[in-house]
């Protein structure tokens, strides 16, 4: 939601329209008599009897919890706000819903006027009326928010500004609005939406600090991830030397060690820097809290919560300070976004934060190997990806806003795939007003910049303003990530660990193995290797592809949000088949029984398919959905020297079809054997032998 309106504030637009401005016109008055008549005691009692609380606040979505926020208690039958309550919380409830309201009233209505509350001023003193009674606890929390916009039609060309949004955090700054130009001044611009992105603005200025930026660069384990990308890199270069040797037609392109870097950076801040946050725990007994309020403490907005067990009160501060972030390193989007942008601009990289209205905040990086800004959203671990907002998330999309140190810019069109329908939404101010407040936040940033400098920018935002005229393709492989894209590519961005093998795989039993007849293989897929046996004296083999025979379609999936992994075919193809094969030829001995025990998970109609062949005969494993072990132990492969075991994963429903038939899944990390394959032998019988 837009900062300076709180989740509760929000919830009450996801009422009808009626019922919106009956509510809030009741709220407005409750408030309103506490305000002017702030030492009268009638006021500041709400009876929950009452036909009006009764019949129209209490169905209503988000009232209640505005009446909390404002500082009410529960008090048996009756609300009551404490003498000791902030009225600040009142006026700043009151005036949000105000606001708002004139919005709602205005939306669609050209040429009628607003709907009048039906609560005349009558009722609402009737509400209003015992002394308080103490308090009791309240069982509210804020409902999620919802946007809409109107359908009028703004046919300009995509402009130069942007929108911010704080992820729930409040900016809270005295700022000026700028009076609308001569050629805008019969629109007035929404309340508080051109004060938010000079707030935004100012904000993001304040993250140029070179001592600061060296102390958030101190956070980073540099080494470490200079060391995977590197990695990374050495995976591509290989893929790209196979790709030459067989003369394909597209040679995939070397990826910059920025932007290796940047992947290392993203992973490692989501999977082990920063912790996402919704109910903190009671800090007194670590139980389950539930939101009471929203408190303002200076510049800083504190949300409440209280616990289910001791009835304590946790504070959870929603901080914009990213060095008060480093030492935190918890909260939701508006947290995330402006950590991990901070750490960007400590590594010295042209980095942004990108703030959409409509209620999300990530990173935008400008990668120089490729002179172009590229989409990082941290909280996600995606990386290039700017439509997953609107054709993943679903989410209608209206102003999108990017801030660095010494630039503002808007980038909606990025992350649209439809510029048209966008264009329909844009409605809080006009094109125009927009251009102007960015073009000035644009100058009042660059002001001390050297001419070279400003030179560099400007012909660097002339070139982005072609790429936003351009409407992305839905299928557009740069921007769909996981839907396409070479091996190589994959390989770069960390969407697949395959390796790469010079040749296929066959395992041979040791000596230590034809001493005792008995050939054992075990996969442990938390690990990501092989092993001879338990207690074998065989150091472990390395990477799940490098044990197999051969594999097509298949690759191995880290599941970071759930520390689950497993191997899956590849999306979009219809089957994957993965073989490993043991050779017994020249050990003097050939198999007697084999045993196999194999992991694997089926959901939907996913489709887990396992042979196991020798000689001339083949068996197959029995897998279901109802199980994930399958084991079988036969003879029928008696004196074959050669076996092969087969798996083949197919089937399953819609985008995510691929994930239905998952090998070997497990926690990652895990010492859990995926994958059990004994083979007991004997000699070979002689002519004689068999006389």
């Amino acid at each position: 939601m837009p900062p300076g309106a709180s989740a509760s504030v929000f919830a009450l637009e996801e009422n009808p329209r009626e019922v919106y401005l009956e509510v809030t016109s009741v709220l407005i008055r409750l408030a309103n008599n506490v305000i002017k008549n702030p030492s009268d005691q009638k006021y500041r009692s709400i009876r929950l009897a009452n036909p009006t609380v009764a019949n129209k606040l209490l169905p209503a979505v988000g009232a209640m919890e505005c009446l909390f926020e404002m500082g009410f208690k529960e008090a048996h039958d009756c609300l009551v706000l404490p003498g000791s309550s902030n009225l600040e919380n009142i006026r700043a409830i009151h005036d949000q819903i105000l606001v708002r309201r004139n919005i709602m009233v205005s939306k669609n209505v050209a040429t009628s006027s607003p709907t009048v509350s039906n609560s005349s001023p009558a009722q609402i003193a009737a509400i209003q009326t015992t002394p308080a009674q103490p308090q009791l606890q309240s069982s509210s929390q804020p409902q999620p928010s919802s946007s809409s916009g109107s359908s009028n039609k703004v046919k300009v060309a995509p402009s130069s500004t942007t929108t911010s949004t704080s992820g729930g955090n409040t900016i809270n700054q005295n700022v000026h609005t700028p009076q609308p130009s001569q050629s805008s001044k019969d629109t007035l611009p929404k309340p508080g939406f051109l004060e938010r992105i000079i707030s935004a603005s100012g904000i993001v200025v304040e993250s140029s600090n070179k001592e600061h930026l060296e102390i958030a660069k101190s956070y980073i384990p540099l080494t470490e991830l200079e060391t995977a990308a590197l990695e990374q890199l050495r995976k591509v270069q290989k893929i790209i030397k196979m790709e030459q040797a067989e003369k394909k037609e597209k040679i995939s392109e070397e990826p910059s060690m920025q932007e290796l870097l940047l992947l290392q950076l993203l992973s490692w801040f989501k999977e082990k820097f920063f912790t996402w946050v919704n109910n903190p725990p009671c800090h007194f007994c670590s139980g389950k809290t539930k939101f009471r309020r929203t408190d303002s403490r200076g510049n800083l907005r504190v949300e409440v919560y209280e616990c289910a067990l001791c009835f304590q009160e946790t504070d959870f501060p929603r901080h914009t300070d990213p060095l008060k972030l480093l030492e935190t390193r918890c909260g939701r989007c508006g947290e995330w976004g402006r950590c991990f942008t901070y750490l960007c601009l400590a590594l010295g990289w042209d980095s942004r934060l990108v703030i959409d209205e409509t209620d999300h905040v990530w990173t935008e990086v400008f990668l120089t190997s490729q002179s172009r800004w590229v989409h990082c959203d941290p909280c996600e671990n995606a990386f290039d990806t700017p439509l997953m907002y609107e054709l993943g998330w679903k989410k209608k999309l209206s102003y999108i806003l990017a801030y660095s140190p010494d630039d503002v810019q808007d980038v909606t069109w990025r992350y649209s795939a439809n510029h048209k329908e966008l264009l329909k939404r844009r409605t809080y101010c006009t094109e125009a007003q927009l251009i102007e407040i960015i073009m000035d936040q644009r100058k009042l940033r660059q002001i001390n910049l050297s001419a070279a400098r400003k030179a560099y920018l400007l012909k660097r935002t002339l070139f982005e303003l072609v790429e936003l005229w351009k409407e992305p393709s839905e299928k557009d492989g740069n921007y769909q990530g996981r839907q396409s894209g070479s091996l190589a590519w994959r390989i770069g961005r960390g969407e697949t660990t395959a390796a790469i093998r010079a040749e296929p795989f066959i395992w041979k039993p040791t000596q230590s193995e034809i001493d005792k007849k008995e050939m054992r293989i075990q996969y442990l897929s938390g690990l990501d290797q092989y092993r001879r046996g338990p207690h074998s004296t065989e150091l472990p083999l390395s990477g799940w592809i490098n044990g197999v025979n051969t594999v097509q379609n298949i690759f191995r999936k880290e599941e970071r949000d759930w520390k689950m992994v497993y191997l899956a075919r590849d999306e979009g193809c219809n089957k994957g088949t993965v073989t490993w094969c043991v050779d017994l030829a020249g050990s003097g001995l050939v198999a007697d029984t084999v045993k196999i025990i194999l992991c694997s998970k089926i959901f939907e109609t996913g489709q887990v398919n396992v042979t196991l062949c020798g000689g001339d005969v083949c068996v197959k494993l029995p897998t279901s959905k109802d199980n994930p072990e399958a084991t079988i132990s036969t003879s029928d492969l008696c004196g074959a020297s050669l076996i092969k075991l087969t798996v083949e994963l197919s089937g399953g429903n819609g985008d995510a079809a691929w994930q239905h038939a998952q090998l070997f899944r497990t926690d990652l990390a895990s010492d859990n054997v995926s994958l059990d394959f004994q083979i007991k032998m004997r000699h070979v019988l002689k002519v004689t032998d068999r006389k």
